[in-house]
């Protein structure tokens, strides 16, 4: 049996690249899982965010048309087209102007009723 003698750059050499293999082998395998990972936990933060950021769009809707002064006098009205449609606010304030307004229905109905006429009553 004969021993054969490696100098000390040799076997570095041969131990830099048996290191580099294991890595290049290790990062093969690792990788798809890592990038699976990475991808779970990336749409779970966006995910995370993008449900603050709807709330916080929702909430701020909702104020804008409860808060419009096209609200005052249509406060049922208003609070419909906030938490019950998805209309912009825009839209839905839009749609409030178009309203009539409680006191205006109230002067309307006092001012054409009449309990002494049977003619209202129709």
């Amino acid at each position: 049996m004969t021993t054969e003698l490696y100098s000390d750059e040799a076997l570095t050499n041969a131990y830099e690249v048996g290191k580099a293999e294991g890595l290049q082998q290790s990062y093969t395998e690792s990788y798809p899982e890592g990038v699976k990972a990475g991808l779970t936990e990336g749409r779970k933060a966006g995910f995370e965010q993008g449900q603050a950021e709807g709330a916080k769009a929702y909430r701020e809707r909702c104020r804008q048309i409860i808060e419009s002064p096209a609200a005052k006098g249509r406060e049922q009205a208003a609070k419909h087209l906030a938490l019950q449609t998805d209309m912009s606010a825009e839209a839905a304030i839009a749609a409030l102007q178009t309203m009539r307004t409680q006191s205006a229905i109230g002067a309307r109905a006092a001012s054409t009723f009449s309990p002494l006429d049977p003619t209202t009553l129709q």
